[in-house]
């Protein structure tokens, strides 16, 4: 029985591993769409202030800012889906946490009742 536990403690380990990785994924996702919205606000300033831009004179700043919104929503809802995976990834994490902990205890107590010869 005790062997099994330890089996069990180790896949449990390997299991929380591989949640904490699909987390570290997801989180970077986040960060990357957070870092592009960051980039475009960025952007949008640098063009404004830059008054002489002769596309801005020609009047395409107009389209211009209308596609940087357009891009900006896009950015959002993707940060959204991408923020929402995250708690999900969260989610089975902290089940996976829970898991190889009691698995793991159980694994310990068992080695230490185990009858000795």
């Amino acid at each position: 029985m005790s062997r099994d536990l330890r089996d069990l403690a180790r896949l449990s380990r390997m299991i929380l591993d591989a949640e904490l990785e699909k987390l570290r994924r997801a989180s970077e996702a986040v960060t990357a769409k957070t870092d592009a919205i960051a980039a475009l606000h960025q952007e949008k300033q640098g063009q404004i202030s830059d008054s002489a831009d002769p596309a801005m004179i020609a009047g395409a700043g107009a389209r211009w800012l209308e596609w940087m919104k357009g891009r900006e929503a896009q950015l959002a809802q993707e940060r959204a889906v991408a923020a929402a995976t995250r708690e999900a990834r969260l989610h089975a994490a902290r089940r996976a946490f829970g898991r190889d902990q009691v698995l793991s205890q159980l694994a310990a107590k068992a080695a230490r009742n185990k009858p000795r010869p």
